[in-house]
């Protein structure tokens, strides 16, 4: 906060701004608050060139009331696995945050991710009150096995899912061959597919 006030009430037309996460640390109506205030100060008052990194979506919009402000973002793909990063900043403005997509790339624990999205589905729809803090852990033991059993049965079912969607895009793969538009050497490769899918 006070590199950022340093800026603030320093920086002139000729600076080059280079800002990162403004906001953090704080509740994220303030942070948000806090950091479209910067970003409108430096536009309008200072007038200094800046890169401004931010993980509010919000702030996006302001692109449409100031024509000095241009939006980035890194690209990616989404695929039946997940999300691939392709390491390309592109003009625009990305279509969600990737931030339990990046938790599972990281290996958090799968009940962890399942419980993560349960969380974020009761923000998105607005029934933030609605959501039920998981159970607190007691010494009891039987409290405590049937927590576990409970987490084992999350990350089965999440596994499961995960495991039906591979093999409905399989079977669509299969479905969408042309036999009759098959040379021989392509019905060999599909062969040799098929077996190691089913190996």
């Amino acid at each position: 906060m006070e590199e950022t006030a340093l800026i603030c009430n320093h920086a002139t037309r000729k600076s080059l701004v280079i800002l990162d996460e403004v906001g953090r640390g704080t509740s994220t109506f303030d942070g948000l608050a806090i950091a479209q205030a910067v970003v409108e100060h430096i536009h309008t008052k200072i007038g200094a060139r800046c890169l401004f990194a931010t993980h509010y979506h919000e702030l996006t919009l302001l692109k449409d009331f100031f024509p000095a402000i241009h939006s980035y973002y890194a690209s990616s793909k989404k695929t039946k696995d997940g999300i691939i990063f392709l390491y390309k900043i592109v003009e625009g403005v990305a279509d969600g945050s990737f931030g339990i997509e990046v938790a599972k790339l990281a290996h958090l624990p799968k009940n962890l991710i399942v419980r993560a999205k349960e969380i974020l589905k009761n923000h998105v729809d607005g029934n933030a009150s609605q959501i039920k803090p998981a159970k607190v852990l007691h010494h009891d033991n039987q409290e405590q096995t049937s927590l576990n059993d409970s987490c084992k049965l999350e990350a089965k079912v999440a596994n499961l899912q995960v495991e039906l969607e591979n093999e409905k895009n399989k079977l669509a793969s299969l479905k969408s061959v042309d036999f009759d538009d098959l040379s021989p050497k392509k019905a060999l490769d599909l062969l040799w597919e098929i077996k190691e899918h089913l190996g």
